[in-house]
């Protein structure tokens, strides 16, 4: 429907986009619109947390036809003093 209607920019608010597998499927769907119909041109999200391999493969999808701008992956903290009180560990 986005490809058929030239709907140009797609702006997904599922704030949990990239958490499932079948998310890369949808985003392979997008890239097929565009190929075939040259809309959308542009596909954004809210990406999920705690799948980054998912979502740098989204990314990576959307990169290679010009749809993405990047992605965003959530950090809590990088400080090792940080970690263990907020119970994500230190590596």
């Amino acid at each position: 429907w986005c490809g058929r209607n030239k709907i140009k920019y797609v702006f997904c608010a599922d704030s949990n986009f990239g958490m499932l597998q079948r998310d890369i499927e949808i985003a392979e769907y997008f890239v097929k619109a565009k190929v075939k119909y040259g809309s959308p041109e542009k596909f954004r999200a809210c990406y999920g947390k705690n799948a980054e391999e998912t979502i740098y493969q989204i990314g990576k999808i959307f990169h290679q036809y010009d749809m993405g701008k990047g992605i965003t992956l959530s950090r809590q903290s990088n400080d090792l003093e940080t970690l263990p009180p907020i119970a994500i560990g230190a590596p």
